[in-house]
């Protein structure tokens, strides 16, 4: 896997996760309530953590560690995104304040999300290569 495949990966999962957190938090000021605004806001990250992912990884020559990797710049992306600083990137607020126990728990849903769609993904592709 290239540098800068993972490059553009990592911003894009900074990127794609601070624009639907950001707009997730506007559609509540507008007056959606907290708890559908943050189901809203955690399944669009979900989508942009599949997505980014599995067209990271759609390469012919996947590796195993390129799952490792392909962590790796998921991590970098999670640090890089603002939200993640104000500990509400991802899912965690469902189930505490914002703080360090939501920070915690929205890396581990972050990485498990990356880390099973990079594994599908890579199974998917060496699949592919033998059919």
């Amino acid at each position: 896997m290239s540098f800068i495949r993972l490059a553009v990966m990592t911003a894009a999962y900074a990127a794609g996760a601070c624009v639907v957190a950001w707009a997730a938090g506007m559609v509540a000021l507008a007056g959606l309530a907290p708890v559908p605004a943050l189901l809203l806001k955690t399944v669009l990250v979900t989508l942009v953590l599949v997505g980014v992912t599995w067209r990271g990884m759609a390469v012919a020559d996947t590796r195993r560690r390129d799952v490792a990797v392909v962590a790796l710049a998921a991590l970098v992306g999670f640090v890089a995104d603002p939200f993640t600083w104000a500990a509400r990137t991802y899912a965690g607020q469902l189930v505490a304040d914002a703080g360090v126990a939501t920070l915690a728990l929205d890396l581990v849903l972050w990485l498990v999300v990356v880390v099973g769609v990079a594994a599908v993904a890579r199974r998917d592709v060496r699949t592919a290569a033998y059919a």
